[in-house]
Order: C-alpha cells, then structure tokens, then sequence
C-alpha cells in the first residue's frame, strides 16, 4: 500500500470496505446503505431470542414483551440510524426490509393471520412504525448537534451536508 497507518506502533489492516453505524463506507470513495441489511440480520437475531426467552421463561403478557421488544430489539434494529438520513424505502420495505422485524413480532404475538393489513395491527399495539423511531432518533440527533459550538467538526458537517443538492438533508 502507498500509505501504512499505525496507532501505538501497531499496523492498521487496509479493508475495501467496512460499515459504520449502518453505513457502509467503502475504500473507493462511496458509501450506501448495505449496512440496513446487516442492522435487519442483527435485529432479526434479537426478535427470535427474545421469542425463544419469552417462552422458555413464561413470558406470556403481550405488553410485558412488547416493552421488551421496544427496549431490545428495536434499538439494535435501528441503531446508527441518524446516519443515514431520511433513506431510501429499500431500507424499510415491510416485507423485506427492516420493517418485517416489527410486523412478524408483532404477527406472532397475537397470533393473527398474515392477511391482516399492518397499519390495522399497529393501531392494535398503539405501535409506530420502525422508520418513526429511526425519525425520531434522527431528529434528537440534529438538535444536539444544533446545540454545539460552531467549531466543532459534527457541525460543521451537518452544516456542509445542508448545502449539498444530493446531500440526505435534500432528501
């Protein structure tokens, strides 16, 4: 390689590419959003054992396991997800994307048929969609950093990605 990179005289390895809070940021100067499918796969793993818990230990009150979804698996579901903006609908897609965690778990809670429109089950756990948590997450986000000093480095990024015309703030 041109340049070696080291901390404490020890050697950092050169990857293609690696995600970061969800993104996953490439060595070819591009980043997308590949790292919503390991954030499903990281949720998907929480939503089964905690299923797999709640029944071996008789957890049967649905609103005992809903608080326990909403503690567990929907901050790994979304977790980084103030980075990625207001992203594209591939992301939450609700039959492949992040948002089928959400909808099988709470299918399988009530036991209801797969026929049943999602909207008419979220009014029935008084629920929001995963795509609102991850607003909300992101909106929280914006105003610490709209309380920091303007020197400080996450300003002014939030700052340069505003007046970008293909930044995710023109999203």
């Amino acid at each position: 390689h041109a340049y070696d990179f080291s901390i404490n005289n020890q050697l950092i390895e050169i990857v293609q590419d690696y995600i970061y809070l969800g993104v996953k940021i490439s060595s070819r100067k591009t980043w997308h959003m590949a790292g919503g499918l390991h954030r499903k796969s990281s949720g998907m793993k929480n939503m089964f054992a905690l299923e797999s818990n709640c029944t071996s230990n008789e957890i049967w009150t649905v609103d005992l396991r809903m608080k326990l979804f909403n503690s567990i698996v929907i901050p790994t579901a979304i977790y980084g997800s103030e980075m990625w903006g207001p992203s594209s609908n591939a992301i939450w897609d609700g039959d492949i994307g992040l948002e089928r965690i959400q909808k099988l778990y709470l299918r399988s809670s009530i036991h209801i048929r797969v026929t049943t429109p999602y909207h008419i089950i979220l009014e029935e756990f008084a629920e929001v969609l995963l795509e609102i948590h991850a607003l909300q997450t992101l909106i929280s986000f914006l105003q610490r950093i709209s309380r920091l000093p303007n020197t400080r480095l996450s300003y002014k990024a939030i700052e340069v990605s505003r007046s970008m015309a293909n930044g995710w703030f023109s999203q």
